[in-house]
């Protein structure tokens, strides 16, 4: 007798909590797009309201309740992923800036495939560079190096 008053209340408050899921979910996906618009527009408020209204949009348009929480999941994660990928690249770019005084930049990296003129596959490559011009000249020269692993160390040759 027990088992059938739990398995009603059972019954009864998973109902409530699914008919609430439901109610809510036009209000959070709105809130998800917000919040994927500002992700999205990686600091640019004018952006993200544009972004933000136009996604709404899309969501407005979405029939039922609960598909308008997952369409608006996709576009979180899709700028969840892309923040993500700006923050690893800010962080990559401020670990190759060059410091005031330095005589030779030294770069290594680990060739996984052949892109230098007579380097193989698997060797270790070290390059020394005068001056950041010729660093930046060379990066544009060969993009496939550039979101590679470096080992950057610059060296104050004179002193």
């Amino acid at each position: 007798m027990t088992g059938v008053w739990l398995a009603v209340a059972l019954s009864v408050v998973t109902g409530l909590l699914v008919n609430e899921i439901c109610d809510i979910s036009p209000w959070l996906a709105l809130r998800m797009v917000r919040r994927a618009a500002r992700l999205w527009s990686v600091g640019d408020p004018m952006v993200a309201e544009a972004y933000g209204e136009e996604w709404a949009a899309i969501i407005a348009d979405c029939p039922g309740k609960l598909s308008k929480m997952v369409r608006a999941a996709g576009f979180l994660g899709g700028a969840t992923l892309k923040a993500s990928r700006y923050r690893i690249g800010r962080l990559r770019r401020r670990s190759l800036r060059v410091p005031f005084e330095w005589d030779v930049l030294e770069v290594t990296y680990f060739a996984s495939e052949s892109i230098l003129e007579g380097v193989a596959s698997g060797d270790t490559v070290t390059l020394r560079f005068e001056n950041s011009d010729e660093w930046s000249t060379w990066l544009g020269e060969h993009p496939k190096v550039a979101g590679r692993e470096l080992k950057v160390r610059w060296l104050n040759v004179n002193g």
